[in-house]
Order: structure tokens, then sequence, then C-alpha cells
């Protein structure tokens, strides 16, 4: 596999859950009602090897438990996801909470006044402790760093490893490709289960299935896919701007012309 460049794209990492609905425990001895977390990612040359995680949502042993959050994804990411992909990654991620943990978050104007102080403090910016609450938010204001610039907890861990990472915008999941992907696997497990009474185990055991069925082949048609999106979005862009400057060329050539009317009137 050849290390990946800011073209290509090794795919966000998401979670998505599966339901069993049966109502008796199978001899793993999950109970059969539950879900399972599943975590995976991939580039146009199919699934990265040794990078998927499935678990029991709700269950209370083992390395990963509960539900996604910030622990178990950053476990993941960096257990399974950068020693399996290659050098000089992009990661694409959405905004999923667990995904945007920031260190040294900015104060907001309902954080403490506590927080405020210990903000400025930690970062070095003089201020008066006995000051106001809006005038410490103020000073706030002042230093924080830009919006695009925000400190992520994933973006540190990637960068430290050679690895960029890439955020989509929020609400543009039609930007990553592994959400057709995703849609592949749950169509997969669906048309098994038609009973739906299927047990975790099986569960687990039709999910590896669907995942081994996904092949490089179908993933490089749903990047190429997410790139005429792309592109599409690019000229949707060029062409509105275009459009924008039209508009303002008329605009001051209407002034201009009401202008000179004036003038001509006086």
């Amino acid at each position: 596999m050849q290390p990946t460049t800011s073209r290509s794209m090794p795919s966000c990492p998401h979670r998505r859950g599966f339901c069993s609905n049966g109502r008796n425990p199978d001899e793993s001895g999950y109970g059969a009602a539950g879900r399972l977390v599943i975590v995976h990612a991939g580039c146009q040359n199919g699934f990265f090897p040794n990078a998927s995680l499935i678990f029991k949502a709700g269950q209370a042993t083992g390395d990963y438990h509960g539900q996604m959050n910030r622990e178990s994804f950053m476990k993941w990411l960096e257990e399974k996801l950068i020693p399996n992909i290659p050098a000089n990654s992009v990661v694409i991620f959405d905004n999923a909470p667990y995904h945007s943990v920031q260190e040294n978050k900015v104060p907001t104007k309902s954080s403490t006044k506590k927080t405020m102080i210990d903000w400025l403090t930690a970062n070095g910016i003089s201020h008066n402790p006995a000051e106001r609450k809006w005038e410490l938010f103020q000073l706030i204001q002042q230093h924080k760093p830009p919006e695009d610039e925000k400190n992520y907890v994933v973006d540190r861990v990637l960068r430290s490893y050679g690895h960029t990472p890439l955020r989509t915008p929020p609400y543009m999941c039609d930007l990553n490709p592994i959400e057709l992907i995703w849609a592949q696997l749950k169509h997969f497990v669906r048309s098994r289960n038609t009973t739906g009474d299927i047990s975790i185990r099986n569960l687990i055991e039709q999910v590896q299935l669907g995942i081994a069925s996904i092949t490089p082949a179908r993933w490089a048609e749903c990047c190429k896919h997410v790139v005429n999106i792309e592109k599409k979005y690019y000229e949707t862009d060029q062409y509105m701007e275009e459009l924008g400057e039209e508009d303002s060329s008329e605009d001051e050539s209407d002034k201009s012309d009401a202008e000179e009317n004036t003038s001509d009137e006086d």
C-alpha cells in the first residue's frame, strides 16, 4: 500500500450501532438484546487491516466498555488506527464530540469566573482577578486563538505521529466516503437478519462477514464518488462567487448612474 498524500483519504473513523432484538441470552453470556459499537477506517485501497473495533454497547468489562466516548476513541486511535495506516496519512473526521475534545479550551460567556481566571493564568495573560466576569470575558476574547486553531486532542496525537487531521464541514457527511461504506455494511447485516432475533454473537459474525465483503474496488468507487461531489461544490461555490461579484458591480453602476442624474438635475 502506497503512503497516502493530501489527495488520499484514510476515511473518518466513525462508530455505528447495530441492534439485536432477540429475547433469549446466547451461549456467549451476552444478553441477546443490545447494540454493537463498530469503529473502523479505510481508504481507496480498502479497510485498513487490524484497525477494526467491535464491542457490545453498555458492557461493563473488557478494554472497551459503555458507549463510544473520548477514552474509548483515543484508545482505538493509538492502539489500532495509527499503527496500521501508512506514514503521512490524512485522516478525515466528522465533528462527533469524541473527535472534537479540546485542550486549553477557551471559556465561553457562560463559563464560571474561576474557569476564566484559570484560563487566563494558564495562558500567561495579565489580568486582575477582582475584575467583573464580563471584563474577564472581554480579555479572553482579545487573546483567544482563531477558530481554525482550536487545540483538539485528536489533532495533537495524529500530528505527533506525522499524520494530518482533516475535518469535514458540519452536516456534510456526503464528503466522507465511509458513510457510503457504512450504508453497505448495514444493508448486508439487515438482509441476513430476516427473523429479527439475531444474537449478539451472530450479529458480530455478520458484521465481520460484511466488512470482509466490502472490496477495495468498492472503496475506490466511494472515494471517486466523493471527489466528484467535492468538484461540484467547488463549481457551485465559484459560480456563486462570480454571481456575487456581478451583483456588486451592478449595484456600483446603479449608484454611479444615480449620482450622475442627481448632478445633472443640480
